[in-house]
């Protein structure tokens, strides 16, 4: 009699352990999935900064661009004015 209720309790872990499994490889095949998923959005993340990074050096060109033109235009007016009294 000892044997058959050992025999059960062996059965029953056995029965936990096989769903204890089970359950570890769901987790283990969620976790990959999700590595994947945020390895994915990690370098959307980084092409991201990138168009971000070149569309405000473009801006930042184009605004130096404009002030040193209205910088120089005030300077070579300025220069006309101090060489010639009669302007």
């Amino acid at each position: 009699m000892d044997k058959d209720i050992i025999l059960d309790k062996l059965k029953k872990a056995k029965q936990e352990l096989i769903f204890n499994h089970e359950e570890l490889q769901r987790c283990t095949k969620d976790l990959k999935i999700a590595n994947v998923n945020l390895n994915i959005r990690e370098k959307e993340k980084e092409l991201n900064m990138e168009e971000f990074n070149s569309a405000l050096e473009q801006m930042m060109l184009a605004i130096s661009h404009k002030l040193r033109k209205s910088v120089a235009n005030i300077l070579g007016i300025s220069k006309l004015l101090c060489e010639d009294v009669n302007l």
